[in-house]
């Protein structure tokens, strides 16, 4: 969770050049937007994470690097405003054309700026992905596993499109290659092998 911090209470306290070092050297995106978006300011990790100069993109808004479209974007700054806060995952371009996935917590700073948190989740994403796939495949043939089946056996039952017909399929012999020639045979013909 976050607390909002009021900048301009820590800078007349004298302790905003060591705020600033603590913010330069994070090892998250932070970035300082108004309230069109465009960038006041960028450490050197946001800048890093985009692969651009932060000359760059302090001519620069959020939105321009944003994958999703524009009227999206805009969105997470009206709730924003109104509630103070924000917490969102999203797609995003460095200057490479990459995409990149990112979540960023933001908070409202005043009413023109707003202070946002970025950090990379990219390879998150990526695990995620890739455990879902797992999960509703099978490993050796890549074909949709049981799992999967009862799972759309479950959200079909639900649907309001019927009829539907399902097709099931069987291996004719694969008891018979497993049990004579072995397991490793029977994968070879699961995976139309033939052995010549």
């Amino acid at each position: 969770m976050f607390t909002i911090i009021n900048i301009a209470s820590i800078k007349f306290k004298g302790k905003w050049k060591k705020f600033r070092t603590y913010i330069e050297n994070a090892p998250i995106g932070i970035f300082v937007a108004d309230k069109e978006g465009n960038f006041m300011e960028v450490n050197d990790k946001g800048a890093l994470m985009l692969n651009y100069k932060k000359s760059e993109l302090l001519e620069m808004s959020v939105y321009d690097i944003s994958a999703t479209k524009t009227n999206k974007a805009k969105n997470v700054y009206k709730i924003l405003k109104n509630q103070g806060k924000i917490s969102f995952e999203g797609e995003f371009i460095s200057k490479n054309n990459k995409e990149f996935n990112a979540k960023i917590n933001a908070v409202k700073i005043n009413e023109n700026k707003f202070l946002g948190f970025v950090e990379d989740i990219t390879l998150r994403k990526k695990t995620e992905e890739r455990i879902k796939y797992i999960s509703f495949h099978d490993q050796l043939t890549g074909l949709y596993n049981r799992r999967y089946f009862e799972n759309e056996m479950e959200r079909l039952n639900k649907s309001r499109k019927l009829p539907i017909s399902i097709i099931i399929g069987d291996l004719d012999g694969l008891k018979y290659i497993n049990d004579n020639y072995g397991h490793k045979m029977g994968d070879r013909y699961k995976k139309g092998y033939r052995n010549n």
